[in-house]
């Protein structure tokens, strides 16, 4: 229940090799600059790869980037209805034996706004931090996009892409936090 609180949501997954740990390590730069103010304020990074995105590797996530907000995951079906939610699309794609991407799942009819991160790991690790050495078969491609609600929950801020400004989204929670709900 963050009822009451201006919240953050941001769309991520744990093996993406280049926007999330970026927008992750942006938003650590929002919390810090808001400091005390940040008793009034909660983020939370939604995973778009709840196969693989564990409670573990979550977390390990966060320690890497030194982050401490929830980094949430759920059933596909949980996943899917709150990328639909957000309108977010999620889309995987298969890679076959020889590294080629060869059929695709959308969560949506609209792909436009995608990340198309293609991450074909080279292995993944269990809870234990231990490498498997097994490479993911699919990549995942998603809207890059931070909502910022307001106290009643609304959606009223969008920052879409990578390329948004710490100092102005502290700007945004700030008048976010100053109105009466």
């Amino acid at each position: 229940d963050y009822s009451g609180d201006v919240v953050v949501v941001m769309f991520i997954f744990t093996r993406c090799p280049n926007v999330c740990p970026v927008t992750t390590q942006n938003l650590g730069e929002v919390a810090d600059q808001l400091g005390d103010e940040m008793d009034g304020v909660t983020f939370l990074s939604i995973s778009v790869d709840p196969e693989y995105d564990t409670q573990e590797r979550l977390k390990a996530f966060a320690q890497k980037h030194g982050v401490d907000w929830p980094h949430l995951s759920g059933t596909l079906e949980e996943s899917e209805k709150v990328w639909e939610n957000f309108g977010v699309v999620v889309e995987k794609s298969f890679i076959d034996s020889h590294g080629e991407e060869n059929q695709t799942e959308n969560n949506s009819d609209n792909p436009s706004g995608e990340n198309d991160t293609d991450d074909s790991s080279d292995g993944h690790e269990d809870g234990d931090g231990h490498d498997h050495g097994e490479e993911a078969n699919y990549s995942v491609g998603h809207s890059t996009v931070m909502f910022i609600l307001d106290r009643g929950q609304h959606k009223r801020i969008i920052w879409s892409g990578d390329s948004w400004v710490p100092e102005k989204v502290v700007n945004d929670i700030r008048i976010l936090l100053s109105e009466n709900h």
